[in-house]
């Protein structure tokens, strides 16, 4: 929305009950919707939809998540105005499924962690008990989003890891030593035009420049000829290796972070002129938490942070209503 925004354009957000908070936004004006937003695109949203685009005079439609953006592909043909560069079916299924997603960086000879599919807890708690998966690992389901489901299993503690688990299929993964590593990139039928790469930690946003993720990303693709903006989950491992984790076909929770560090994805979809490598020099872009923390120093705090903090101050509402645990990601 505030990238919306920062494209100069204005912007209207249509949402279930559980997105009603964007009303206290100054950024947007909120329609509400009854129907669901499960990723099927169901005949009373796309009414909902094209009520608004009427009402609202919309220009262009843009999906937030990613049973939104699924809706959004399934209806786009009987939308009545365009929608924002997006993946087809077939490539976004694919793509959202942590399973499918490795077997394509297999297939592409793009490096991902060793990985075994298990259809129930019982056939993962048979091959634990064998000894035949990796020391340490990573349980995931296959579609959930922000980390929901992931559990790390360690030797000799995977009797409580596989308590926890509620879901099936199971992906095991083996986990991979070393640092996380996030990238997002804007692609026109394959072809990278955009790329960040950034890590957060502490509440603290910085840029990195590393070349491979555009070919890696490239290679990825070229079957596939997507378009739209992707976010990848990788990991660098002890030796400077990147491994390709997942990919998240749609917009992302950092975005306004990535705008704030010097690229506004959403311009990127609008037509705006495209870098391949965004970044020449790491940038850093710290939260309102992180700028707290690091008020004795303020001299050593970065532009790119001073503009976060107006940012933020810009639109308090939302910012606060999610510090105080009113919003959900």
């Amino acid at each position: 929305m505030r990238c919306v925004a920062a494209a100069g354009c204005e912007a209207y957000a249509l949402g279930p009950r559980r997105s009603s908070g964007l009303a206290f936004s100054r950024f947007c004006r909120f329609g509400k919707t009854e129907a669901d937003v499960d990723g099927a695109g169901c005949e009373a949203l796309l009414r909902d939809i094209n009520r608004y685009v009427a009402r609202w005079s919309i220009d262009l439609v843009l999906a937030g998540d990613a049973p939104s953006t699924r809706s959004l592909i399934v209806l786009k043909d009987r939308v009545a105005a365009p929608c924002f560069p997006m993946p087809d079916l077939a490539a976004f299924d694919l793509l959202d499924n942590k399973w499918e997603f490795g077997r394509l960086c297999v297939a592409a000879g793009v490096r991902t962690p060793a990985t075994r599919l298990f259809a129930s807890p019982p056939l993962f708690e048979a091959a634990l008990r064998s000894g035949s998966l990796p020391a340490r690992l990573m349980a995931k389901p296959l579609r959930r989003s922000g980390g929901e489901g992931c559990i790390m299993v360690e030797p000799g503690r995977w009797r409580d890891a596989l308590s926890r688990i509620d879901y099936a299929p199971i992906l095991a993964q083996e986990f991979i030593d070393g640092e996380d590593l996030d990238a997002s990139v804007f692609c026109r039928k394959g072809s990278v035009d955009a790329v960040v790469c950034y890590t957060v930690r502490r509440a603290t946003y910085r840029t990195c420049v590393v070349a491979e993720v555009r070919d890696e990303v490239e290679r990825l693709f070229r079957r596939l000829a997507v378009d739209g903006v992707f976010n990848f989950d990788l990991r660098r491992d002890r030796s400077g290796r990147l491994h390709f984790i997942e990919c998240n076909p749609r917009f992302y929770y950092s975005m306004a972070m990535s705008m704030l560090g010097g690229v506004n994805f959403v311009s990127l979809g609008l037509g705006a002129e495209a870098k391949a490598l965004v970044h020449d020099a790491p940038k850093t872009v710290r939260s309102l938490k992180a700028l707290l923390l690091a008020a004795l120093t303020p001299w050593k705090i970065e532009a790119e942070s001073w503009n976060a903090l107006r940012f933020t101050l810009a639109d308090p509402l939302p910012a606060l209503r999610e510090a105080i645990g009113l919003e959900k990601r």
